[in-house]
């Protein structure tokens, strides 16, 4: 029984590292979607920016 208990003490020591593991890593996907979802929201505005400027070089044109 002794031996049952400390098998068991010792496999959950294990799962419980493992999920440490894997929390961390979540933790670090989360951490780069963050950063990428900040890198496009800057590019968005960029694109934005760009846009409007073509829309009014385009608008100085003038069409017959």
């Amino acid at each position: 029984m002794t031996s049952q208990i400390a098998t068991a003490a010792t496999e959950q020591s294990s799962v419980t590292d493992e999920i440490n593991r894997n929390m961390i890593s979540i933790q670090d996907i989360v951490s780069h979607l963050i950063q990428s979802n900040s890198d496009s929201e800057h590019v968005v505005s960029e694109l934005n920016e760009a846009g409007s400027e073509l829309k009014q070089l385009v608008g100085q044109f003038k069409t017959s």
